[in-house]
């Protein structure tokens, strides 16, 4: 059963509603050090291409200009891919795509899964499965599709999305917890943290000082709920950022915390969740599991 409505909640279905173009005002978290390269120009987009010998798509190239590669800062999961696609390559990192160890050893192995691999690009992924523009039989200046291929096990080489832009479009979020969004008033925090570990029976332990002050502000994590004998796995509440990123909440601006509930959380509990005074809370994303 769906959950019951939360006090000054907002349609969880904003972010599945959002388009390509608005999706990419809001998609990068913070630059990363790993991963977010050097501003992308025109002479280095040319010097990848003649590279790689393709014109790479103009949706890509658009959202690499905002930032040139890091990680998503909510959309992290397309469907058809079996990995959770948080983060997005940069431009010299795709342009360094070298396929000829994994050829070997699949030539070795007698393996034609992924066929035909050097027509794929990586553009995200990790060692054991990459998401790839699909270059194989498209003709010269034409736009890739989206293929989602395992280089550890061999078995997969699917089509995921017609092209980039679809690609983008079809992100979503997954996550094994229920997700809030919860916004206070500058002094309420404390009466917030009062009312949730009353209607939740935890202790909220203040380990800010564990954690990047930056990144969190502040963060009262109990894994306590299995050691109470509590039908749920684990609760977390933390800050949103202040700036756009990874724990900002672009779908409700002003909130302040997220909270997380593990699975198994009895109806009762949330429906005196959304009776608790001081503060208002959105329910962000549901495992489909618990709908």
């Amino acid at each position: 059963m769906p959950r019951p409505p939360v006090r000054g909640s907002v349609s969880s279905n904003v972010m599945a509603k959002m388009n390509f173009d608005e999706r990419i005002q809001v998609i990068w978290d913070e630059p990363n050090e790993r991963l977010t390269e050097a501003p992308a120009d025109a002479a280095l987009i040319a010097e990848v291409e003649a590279a790689l010998g393709v014109k790479l798509p103009a949706d890509y190239l658009h959202l690499i200009k905002k930032q040139n590669g890091g990680y998503f800062c909510w959309f992290n999961h397309c469907e058809g891919a079996d990995w959770d696609a948080s983060e997005l390559r940069g431009l010299r990192r795709v342009g360094n795509k070298n396929w000829e160890e994994l050829k070997e050893y699949m030539a070795e192995e007698q393996i034609d899964t992924p066929r035909e691999i050097d027509g794929l690009i990586p553009f995200a992924g990790d060692v054991h499965v990459s998401i790839c523009f699909d270059y194989r039989g498209v003709a010269d200046g034409a736009e890739p599709s989206i293929a989602f291929i395992d280089v550890e096990s061999f078995d997969i080489d699917r089509t995921i999305a017609p092209n980039f832009r679809a690609y983008i479009e079809k992100l979503g979020h997954r996550s094994p917890y229920i997700e809030y969004a919860i916004e206070t008033p500058e002094d309420g925090s404390e009466v917030m943290v009062e009312a949730l570990e009353s209607v939740f029976s935890v202790a909220f332990d203040d380990w800010s000082e564990d954690y990047d002050s930056d990144t969190y502000k502040a963060c009262y994590p109990s894994f306590s709920a299995k050691e109470k004998g509590l039908p749920f796995s684990l609760i977390w509440l933390r800050r949103c950022k202040s700036k756009s990123g990874l724990h900002s909440c672009f779908q409700v601006p002003q909130a302040t915390w997220f909270l997380n509930i593990g699975d198994g959380v009895p109806e009762k509990l949330i429906r005196k969740f959304v009776k608790a005074p001081g503060f208002d809370a959105t329910l962000l994303y549901e495992p489909r599991h618990q709908e």
